[in-house]
């Protein structure tokens, strides 16, 4: 079994029976992989009426990698980043009274992953856990270092690294704080290949997104201008220093229930 197989076996059924079928693809890699299953144990590529994506950039990279009508591939954007036209960040300062935070350093935010935890059907070239562990050699002197956990990752991943470097000033955020309450303090925002990258650019934000795969390839090369970063050298010279208002439409919803309906 494969991620999508499910949803492909519905879409193949409903296109047996002449049904509409539709599809919105979030991400910016695995084209070729999204759209074939293996059906009476061949495999077979399934597409629907219609496929949805978040930008132009996905709409040309699809468009090379399945033999598909282009004309079918809509540039909607994205309904989950709908909601950014209503969040409004609050300053949380408790985060300024932890005990571990220095209001004499500036301060880094990790985004984490759980790479570690998909190894077996995630093949990366790197971890989470091993480049966390270089921000803390590199800036763990120079900074304070929040770490802000997938939903899916164990409190207790963290707690080597937390014993380890009990002198440093590294905090693991707990995971109902609201992360855009936070972002007022945090000079430098870094990760790898979350979705969290891309929303956070879109609030006005500018992520890096470091991927140390061979040959500098990135496993996924996000849009809306997300800088890419091939070392964790001198990310110092990447510090926020103003907040971007976001061009994005925010109307992705309206747009695909306008072609669905």
């Amino acid at each position: 079994k494969k991620i999508g197989d499910i949803e492909n076996r519905f879409i193949y059924l409903a296109n047996l029976s002449n049904l509409k079928t539709y599809v919105f693809m979030d991400h910016w890699c695995g084209y070729n992989e999204r759209f074939y299953s293996f059906i009476n144990n061949k495999r077979k590529f399934i597409f629907p009426r219609k496929i949805f994506v978040s930008d132009i950039k996905s709409k040309i990279e699809l468009s090379k990698s399945i033999n598909y009508n282009k004309k079918n591939i809509i540039v909607s954007g994205n309904p989950s980043w709908d909601k950014f036209k209503l969040i409004k960040s609050n300053k949380n300062t408790k985060i300024l009274n932890n005990k571990k935070f220095n209001k004499n350093k500036k301060t880094l935010l990790f985004i984490s992953e759980v790479i570690s935890e998909e190894k077996r059907r995630i093949k990366y070239d790197f971890s989470e856990l091993d480049i966390l562990s270089n921000i803390i050699t590199l800036y763990g002197d120079k900074y304070n270092i929040l770490i802000k956990q997938h939903p899916r990752e164990k409190n207790n991943k963290y707690s080597k690294f937390l014993n380890d470097h009990k002198n440093k000033n590294i905090i693991l955020l707990r995971y109902e704080l609201n992360i855009y309450d936070i972002l007022y303090c945090c000079n430098i925002i870094i990760g790898m290949t979350s979705a969290l990258l891309v929303e956070l650019k879109l609030f006005g934000y500018n992520p890096l997104s470091y991927q140390p795969t061979k040959f500098n390839k990135p496993i996924i090369n996000f849009g809306f201008g997300i800088k890419k970063i091939n070392s964790l050298n001198k990310i110092s010279n990447y510090e926020n220093s103003k907040v971007i208002k976001s061009k994005y439409h925010f109307k992705a919803l309206d747009k695909i229930l306008k072609i669905i309906i």
